[in-house]
């Protein structure tokens, strides 16, 4: 038993050094985001982690077919939660850069932004292990909603960071996420 628990901790820890490593993103100002966040298809994110669909392809398809759906289904939902990781590490660059402003109404907001972005990555890390327990057993089911909402105010906080330090880039940003 000790050593299940040992083993368990060891990939906990992996796991946690695997997904807080610090990459190389250079981000210190709005223009600097361009190439380096990664495209998400909200819409398509939305209809991967809706439950409805998945109970709709379930009641239409033989067994085998669902499950081989499902798979597909979930690996594409994983690509687009590393993504969401991936832009909220970028957004944490962005808002500690931003955090020295004198502009108090700019600090704040870039405080805001990391707070945001962090809790982003906590987040995307917890549903990366479900789905992956998730792959190991199809039937196994989790609720991943709320991290299609937390990424929603993580865009938003970016949002108003833009609005602030240069109000026409603000528009570009959120293309950009």
């Amino acid at each position: 038993m000790i050593t299940l628990v040992a083993i368990v901790a060891v990939i906990a820890i992996l796991f946690l050094y695997w997904n807080f490593r610090r990459e190389r993103i250079l981000v210190r100002n709005l223009e600097d985001l361009a190439g380096q966040t990664q495209p998400v298809d909200f819409a398509a994110f939305s209809n991967l982690l809706d439950a409805s669909q998945d109970r709709f392809l379930k009641e239409r398809l033989p067994l085998a077919e669902y499950r081989r759906l499902r798979r597909e289904r979930l690996r594409a939902t994983l690509e687009y939660v590393k993504r969401l990781a991936h832009n909220a590490q970028v957004l944490m660059r962005l808002g500690e850069a931003a955090r020295s402003s004198p502009d108090p109404q700019v600090a704040q907001a870039a405080q805001a932004l990391v707070n945001n972005g962090l809790r982003m990555r906590l987040l995307a890390m917890q549903v990366q292990a479900k789905l992956y327990g998730e792959l190991l057993i199809p039937q196994f089911s989790t609720e991943l909603e709320p991290v299609a909402e937390r990424y929603r105010q993580l865009t938003e906080a970016a949002g108003l960071l833009a609005r602030l330090q240069q109000p026409a880039f603000a528009g570009r940003v959120a293309a950009m996420l």
